[in-house]
């Protein structure tokens, strides 16, 4: 894929002005391979001259990967098209929000340059890396501290968008109209790539549980829900008053990054919005807090997790005098109404999380036909990962120990 100039000129004068001028940019890694799955993401260095005077700036790029496995590009291509509307029409309908009660805006990138075409999808963002934001490293388990910062920040992008949907309606059903026709890709049909993709990962991790041994209900529960995760997940993402709010709908350790005072996290910034989506907030709660967190950090920390998220809710929409339409008890039993669908990304985001460059298996480089080879692949790879990576079983094994204790099995 070519970065062409003309494309880092507008995003250069929609950051910087008209008075901005490039002199000169170049283009360089800065993610490995299992950082990243829908996209390629790259850092553009920028030099360029403003009032006589030579300056810098980078920022990160994030393009279309032209899969081999070409029945995802188009879905691909539609993700794209979803962040670029969230970007441009829902993040500046939040901040009204946000301002109207003197809260400061969502926690995002600020996003300079898209441009369309097949297979030529191209976004421009600030590189928040130059503000000394950072990763947390998807190896570790999220602490209290960084946990309460996210649900905070995750609460406030709820709740604005609880307003924004009470002031305007049929404007954010226009907004969302892209969003219902590419709902989820749990929810297309029996043929359809990531179906395949869910029910086979959903049957690697029923192996392991078998090899681990004394898992038999959660075997046999897992080998039931394979063939109708679609179906079950469909019900789990519908959005139902009062729990309906713009969600994330990727919210895990990987699209997050901290800024830090004395080794303290500060601010979070939350990025990649390619799966947002109308559901409950308790869809959001659910996949972060079992792709990010240990089981003991999770479950010691539940019920301070729910009402630190809630008194953030609560603090902007009564901040503009409408009353918060859940309590507390109602959010900690819809969060245990979702926690299938918290449980189901724990399946497919777990092994993302812990894995190394070297245990990394790319479903893009896979073609068409290849769908059983990499889950063969992948397999063999989480497999290895019970032996040689300490961080995997305890994570896999407090999710299958949560799907008892809650009745789930």
């Amino acid at each position: 894929m070519l970065i062409t100039e003309a494309q880092v000129k507008e995003a250069l004068r929609a950051d910087k002005g008209a008075g901005a001028h490039l002199v000169s940019c170049s283009i360089e890694s800065f993610t490995k391979d299992g950082d990243n799955y829908a996209s390629v993401v790259k850092c553009i260095n920028v030099d360029y001259e403003e009032g006589g005077s030579e300056k810098q700036v980078r920022y990160v790029v994030k393009y279309h990967p032209c899969l081999q496995m070409s029945s995802l590009n188009d879905l691909v291509t539609r993700k794209f098209e979803k962040e670029a509307k969230y970007y441009q029409e829902l993040v500046p309908l939040f901040n009204v929000e946000l301002y109207s009660i003197g809260q400061e805006p969502l926690k995002v990138p600020a996003c300079f340059f898209n441009h369309f075409g097949e297979g030529e999808e191209v976004m421009i963002l600030e590189d928040l890396r130059s503000g000394g934001f950072k990763m947390f490293g998807r190896m570790k388990s999220m602490d209290k501290a960084h946990t309460y910062l996210v649900l905070e920040e995750l609460a406030r992008f709820h709740a604005a968008s609880t307003l924004a949907q009470a002031k305007s309606t049929q404007i954010l059903k226009a907004k969302f109209k892209l969003h219902q026709e590419d709902s989820d890709f749990f929810t297309n049909n029996a043929d359809d790539q990531y179906s395949n993709l869910s029910r086979g990962n959903i049957k690697i991790v029923a192996d392991i549980a078998r090899k681990i041994g004394g898992y038999d209900k959660i075997v046999a529960w897992l080998e039931d829900f394979a063939n109708k995760s679609s179906e079950v997940c469909n019900k789990q993402l519908g959005a139902i008053p009062p729990f309906d709010v713009v969600c994330h709908g990727d919210c895990w350790s990987n699209n997050m990054l901290f800024r830090y005072e004395e080794g303290v996290p500060a601010e979070v910034r939350l990025l990649d919005f390619q799966e947002w989506r109308r559901a409950s907030p308790a869809i959001d709660l659910n996949f972060f807090l079992y792709t990010s967190l240990d089981g003991p950090t999770r479950k010691d920390n539940l019920l301070s997790f729910l009402g630190t998220y809630y008194n953030a809710f609560k603090k902007v929409v009564e901040g503009a005098g409408t009353p918060v339409p859940f309590t507390v008890e109602d959010l900690r039993q819809e969060y245990h109404k979702k926690n299938v669908f918290g449980f189901l990304m724990a399946m497919l985001i777990l092994p993302l999380v812990v894995n190394d460059e070297r245990d990394t298996v790319i479903l893009g480089k896979f073609s068409d036909d290849g769908m059983n080879k990499f889950l063969k692949l992948r397999r063999e790879r989480l497999i290895r990962q019970l032996r040689d990576n300490p961080p995997f079983l305890p994570r896999l094994l407090s999710v299958f120990d949560d799907m008892i204790q809650y009745g789930i099995v």
